[in-house]
Parts: structure tokens; C-alpha cells; sequence
């Protein structure tokens, strides 16, 4: 069943204007909220991550009988974590609220990134974990807003700005060929939320195309059509 609040993603590449957005969005209107992802150095959330380690304990016996394949690096365990148990989280905080709660690098990001960092054949030697969560998730998140931009716009961001990133200081071919697997991964990540169900609206900005504003009163546009 779908939160009585409007639970939206901001997805997309590096540099595609993700903090950007949400930042603005936040600011633009008191009944939007970013939603708090868990985070393991906090001792608030030890309880959380406990509770979800053991509720993982089936996935990672399997992961173990698969002792040829890659295996999962601690970063990869937590965001495993965070994937089984946020959306309860997020549910039971914001049930009896119309607010808008906003995920930067949220679970289509994360799910993205396992594929991309974790084991090559991650979807087929957890095949349960990752088709439950991905309807979980299909579920909990009402629209996905897909950020872009070509190439050269997106490096030429990222390598101007002072927060740090994998493919700052890479080859414009190594640095194309990693966007072009987030752009590939994240669309895998979208085909499976929504194989078995509807899944969450997914609507697509070209962030080179129009400015902040026009960006932020777009997506404003859009919440507006979806709360009625």
C-alpha cells in the first residue's frame, strides 16, 4: 500500500544535479522534507541495522553456499541493510503525513550500485533478495525523477566542483564509460521495480536543458498534479 505521503527519488548519473535539486526542493516549500537515510557511525541507528543484519541472515547463508562468487564488500553489506529496512522507516515516521519526502541517492541508486561494484552476477546468485526488494521499493516510492545530461556537460561538473568523485581525475573515456554503466544500470534497477507491478512514476529532466528554477518548478508542477 502506498504512503499517504509522496515518497520521490532523484536518480541519475554524477553530476546530473541530484544534491542540487533536492537542496532547492527542500527549501522551496516547508511541507518538503529530504528523508534521513540510516546511517551505520550513528548509535541511534544501531538498533536499525541490527534488526536488519539479522532479518539478512537467510540472503547472506546463500551468499556463502556461492563460495566461488565475488563477494560483498562491508559498504555493499550496509547498503543491504538499508535497502531491507528504510521503507518500514520511512512509512512508520511519515504514515499520517501529506508532506513530500525526498531520497538523494536513494534505493535506485543504491540497487544501482550494487550492480555496479558489487559481484558480476549479483541478481542471479541472490535472485529472492533482489526481485523482493525491488517490488518493496516498487511500492514505497510514488515517482522517480531521472536527471541527465550529455557527457561532456556532466564531466565537465563534476570536475569543477570541490566534492570529490571516482571519475574526477579519469580519462574522458574511462570517465564516459562509468556514466554510461550508471545510465545502464539504473535502467535495469527501473525494469525491475516495475516487472511484477506498476511501479513508481519515472519522469525524465535533461538538467543541461533549463535551469534550477525551471528544474525545481517542474518537479513542483508535478507534486502538486500528484497530492490533488
Amino acid at each position: 500500500m502506498k504512503n499517504p505521503s509522496l515518497i520521490i527519488e532523484l536518480a541519475g548519473p554524477a553530476g546530473s544535479g541530484k544534491s542540487t535539486i533536492t537542496k532547492a526542493l527542500s527549501k522551496s516549500n516547508g511541507n518538503i522534507q529530504i528523508g534521513a537515510i540510516p546511517k551505520i557511525r550513528d548509535t541511534r541507528d544501531l538498533p536499525f541495522f541490527v534488526w536488519n543484519m539479522i532479518s539478512l541472515i537467510p540472503t547472506f547463508l546463500t551468499i556463502y553456499h556461492n563460495k566461488k562468487q565475488d563477494s560483498f564488500t562491508r559498504r555493499q553489506i550496509v547498503n543491504m541493510a538499508i535497502l531491507e529496512g528504510w521503507h518500514r522507516r520511512l512509512r512508520a515516521i511519515h504514515s499520517n503525513d501529506r508532506k513530500v519526502i525526498i531520497l538523494d541517492q536513494g534505493p535506485v541508486h543504491i540497487l544501482s550500485d550494487l550492480q555496479r561494484f558489487g559481484p558480476k552476477n549479483l541478481t542471479s546468485m541472490i535472485p529472492r533478495w533482489w526481485n523482493n526488494t525491488c517490488q518493496v521499493w516498487a511500492h514505497t516510492l510514488n515517482i522517480v525523477i531521472c536527471l541527465d545530461a550529455p557527457d561532456s556537460v556532466l564531466l565537465d561538473r563534476i570536475r569543477s566542483r570541490a566534492k570529490n568523485h571516482g571519475c574526477k581525475h579519469e580519462t574522458d573515456e574511462k570517465a564516459i564509460s562509468f556514466l554510461n554503466k550508471c545510465r545502464t544500470t539504473q535502467e535495469k534497477t527501473l525494469a525491475s521495480m516495475h516487472f511484477n507491478s506498476s511501479g513508481p512514476d519515472v519522469v525524465c529532466l535533461d538538467t543541461s536543458q533549463i535551469s534550477l528554477d525551471e528544474a525545481t518548478n517542474k518537479i513542483l508542477s508535478l507534486l502538486k498534479s500528484h497530492l490533488g
